[in-house]
């Protein structure tokens, strides 16, 4: 077992508000002790911030801070650590207190949770560390550490689900448009654009491999799933999942800058965008645990719990893309009306009948619990 203290760092929500949840549960089952500094501006009553008391059982001391100043004049004074995971820096100013107090406490490892978003636009796939990356704010806080001559680690995560997520555009969209029957649903281009989509009990079992792994510093990691998928072909596993008859489904390939559609209307890049995980899974020894197509099945009870199929979201934009086809009726119009569109109706039924067997309590509180714990005695047995 590793010894050690650890500082994890975590920010307010969004793409990577689960990870310091899930790596505080794989350090302390390493047996390190671990600290989670938690931006007090996130919402309490929503996950995954209102399932810390589970950490706070089995030892973690979480502390619910003011970030808006120095970071760490939340810490108890004379406090040192031997690891920092920051989960929170966007940027050089918002990295250098912490950075420099794990400078001044000798760390081990600084490690920061950078992002994949950084990487250009590229026709050459799957996207390499050595890759050209534009100028962000995470770009800036990985060559901060390295000025800083920090033994640094960065990890740059793609797309992440999980149990607890506050983040859920990714696959709710999928979601959106299976479960509310939209017969037509427009892809951009083609939808035969591969994308790793990556749970994130996986993104923090690769975080929490560099404790005692001296291959891990002073290197970039690119975080994802070893599997990637197409837009067609998650969409095509989503019906699946909800028994929904995917051949019936017509698949609208648009233009989106002939559209007009605004960034924000589909969850990912409108090009194929997947990166390789080659170098954690030689150097690290790091694999994943999960795999996306099964971990669908629960995903759905997720979106009920979520109350996502309780009410229809906007389909306006669907609508209009849609509208170029002659003879399209719009969803909202025959969702409007049932008695003159009683197929759309059934088929809801019909759908709902399937994905809703069991109460929404089947996923809250459940979390999958069976499989995470599988995921942390795994993980200990291999450190």
């Amino acid at each position: 077992m590793s010894a050690g203290k650890a500082l994890i760092v975590q920010n307010k929500g969004g793409g990577h508000g689960e990870l310091g949840y899930h790596l505080a549960n794989i350090l302390t089952a390493q047996g390190i002790s671990v600290t989670l500094l938690q931006d007090n501006s996130a919402n309490r009553s929503k996950q995954p911030f209102s399932s810390y008391s589970q950490l706070e059982e089995k030892g973690v001391n979480v502390i619910w801070g003011e970030f808006s100043k120095e970071i760490s004049k939340n810490l108890p004074e004379n406090e040192k650590f031997d690891f920092v995971f920051d989960n929170f820096a966007k940027n050089k100013e918002t990295a250098s207190d912490i950075a420099q107090k794990a400078k001044s406490w000798g760390v081990k490892n600084y490690v920061y949770v950078s992002s994949a978003g950084m990487y250009k636009n590229s026709e050459e796939v799957p996207l390499l560390e050595t890759d050209p990356v534009k100028e962000t704010g995470q770009r800036e806080v990985e060559l901060l550490a390295e000025e800083m001559d920090l033994p640094w680690t960065a990890f740059r995560p793609q797309y992440i689900y999980g149990p607890l997520m506050n983040k859920r555009d990714y696959l709710d969209w999928f979601f959106d448009r299976i479960t509310w029957a939209l017969d037509t649903i427009p892809m951009p281009h083609h939808g035969d654009q591969f994308v790793t989509i990556t749970r994130a009990e996986d993104v923090a079992s690769m975080m929490a491999s560099v404790i005692d792994n001296p291959k891990a510093t002073k290197q970039v990691f690119n975080c994802a799933s070893t599997r990637s998928i197409t837009y067609n072909d998650l969409l095509r596993r989503v019906a699946e999942a909800c028994g929904s008859d995917y051949s019936k489904i017509k698949i609208n390939p648009y233009d989106p800058k002939k559209f007009g559609v605004e960034n924000g209307f589909f969850p990912f890049r409108e090009n194929h965008f997947f990166v390789s995980c080659d170098k954690a899974v030689n150097l690290l020894n790091w694999s994943p645990e999960f795999d996306l197509v099964e971990d669908l099945e629960w995903y759905k009870y997720s979106y009920i719990a979520a109350g996502k199929a309780d009410s229809p979201p906007n389909f306006e934009t669907d609508d209009a893309i849609n509208s170029k086809i002659e003879g399209y009726l719009s969803w909202g119009e025959r969702f409007g009306d049932k008695e003159r569109h009683p197929d759309l109706h059934e088929n809801l039924e019909s759908i709902r009948k399937t994905m809703i067997p069991m109460t929404k309590e089947y996923y809250i509180g459940m979390l999958d619990k069976h499989k995470y714990d599988s995921a942390i005695e795994h993980h200990s047995q291999e450190h």
